[in-house]
């Protein structure tokens, strides 16, 4: 039985075609890939993709161990065309195995430079899509559509897509499970009154529950795949699953243990049992990486910034509540600020809260932590020579200067 349709009461135009609408993201997708590879990757020696392409490569072609000493050899000689100079990245595969399985079409492309140029396009498409089924799942008012672009124009979201970082899905995860648990479709049109009225309500409203019931699942198994960025995801994945037992959302929880066991064993068929070998790498990765937590941060320039910071810290979290939208995007925030972080990549993420409290009274706050983004990379660059390891403040600062909006816009939320 054809569904009904209804009629626009504001004048607006009809709906392109799906298959119109999948051509234009297929066109913009290729020639976002065309334009990041001519400008940004060919040539260029940012070399954030390219360990993850030739690492999930040998795994898939050659079975060998990600974490292997070996592996390690052969993709610095991949890489380099020879073992490392000191000072260089060792280039040694620390991610989950969970990466392999997932991005799955990016490892049999065999040019590593057009692989990347690929992924670095589909970054953008993901935070797009993102951040709209964010703005779908907001109840009234929503952040202007527009604001999606400001969002994501910040120093972090353009040296995520330039170096090819894998950030964009961690993102991803989280405003898909938001969408998944908060969501549900607009309001419904205004419907004809009589026969055809009841008719077309009915066939609205079964239409409306198995898209949330749909949503709920697809929310839940899109959370798991954050799980490749672990220190991103892992407490507002934390608090999204303690909301979903307190509300019993049976289906989100369903989805995100179907998501995570379907990951899991796609990752072991490909790279074996990886977990020891994984956890060895993170030890040996935390010799070299850079890597930076907050309150030692604050701690280091006096214990009165630890006691300020975490004051603050406190206040602003009192304000958020046990919702959807408090627990992902303040979440997000707290995450960065009370889990160890690598240099500035994961300052992506913030991208989504910075979006989800663009409302109401955190308009100018939202505006001014945006800001903050490009002031705090500008100064960074300014004062590298000057600050020892001065992107250690932008981790510190950033979350906590994101989680101001959050705060307030969370307070208006159930009113809205």
């Amino acid at each position: 039985m054809p569904q009904p349709s209804f009629p626009g009461s504001n004048g607006k135009m009809p709906r392109l075609p799906a298959a119109v609408v999948a051509l234009l993201i297929v066109v913009g997708w290729a020639a976002l890939a065309l334009a990041s590879y001519h400008i940004w990757t060919h040539g260029a020696n940012h070399r954030d993709f390219f360990p993850r392409w030739v690492g999930a490569r040998l795994a898939i072609y050659e079975q060998r161990d990600l974490y292997s000493d070996e592996t390690t050899r052969l993709m610095r000689e991949t890489l380099y065309g020879r073992q490392p100079v000191p000072g260089e990245d060792p280039q040694a595969f620390a991610y989950p195995a969970l990466i392999v399985p997932l991005l799955l079409p990016f490892w049999w492309i065999p040019d590593m430079e057009a692989a990347t140029a690929l992924w670095q396009a589909t970054s953008v498409l993901l935070l797009l899509a993102a951040l709209i089924a964010v703005r779908r799942a907001i109840p009234e008012p929503k952040f202007p559509a527009g604001w999606i672009g400001v969002a994501l124009f910040t120093p972090y979201v353009l040296l995520m897509i330039y170096n090819g970082q894998i950030t964009a899905v961690p993102l991803a995860a989280l405003a898909f499970a938001y969408a998944g648990l908060a969501g549900g479709p607009s309001p419904p049109p205004p419907l004809p009154h009589g026969g055809e009225g009841r008719k077309a309500r009915l066939a609205y409203d079964e239409g409306r529950k198995a898209r949330l019931t749909y949503g709920e699942m697809l929310g839940g198994a899109a959370l798991a795949a954050g799980f490749i960025k672990p220190e991103l995801v892992a407490l507002p994945a934390l608090l999204l699953v303690l909301l979903a037992l307190v509300e019993r959302r049976w289906r989100f929880l369903g989805g995100m243990a179907a998501g995570g066991a379907l990951l899991f064993a796609a990752s072991l068929i490909v790279a074996g049992w990886w977990v020891p070998g994984w956890l060895e790498a993170l030890t040996r990765y935390a010799d070299y990486a850079q890597v930076s937590h907050a309150p030692l941060t604050l701690l280091d320039l006096h214990p009165a910034a630890l006691i300020a910071g975490a004051a603050l810290t406190v206040a602003l979290t009192a304000r958020l509540r046990f919702d959807a939208f408090s627990l992902t995007a303040g979440g997000a925030a707290l995450g960065m600020l009370l889990l160890p972080q690598t240099l500035i990549w994961g300052l992506t993420l913030l991208s989504l809260p910075l979006a989800m409290s663009f409302r109401r009274r955190a308009h100018l706050p939202a505006l001014i932590a945006w800001a903050a983004t490009w002031g705090a990379q500008i100064g960074a660059v300014l004062l590298t020579d000057s600050v020892p390891e001065v992107w250690r403040w932008q981790n510190a600062l950033l979350p906590l200067i994101v989680l101001i909006p959050v705060a307030l816009a969370a307070r208006q939320n159930q009113a809205a």
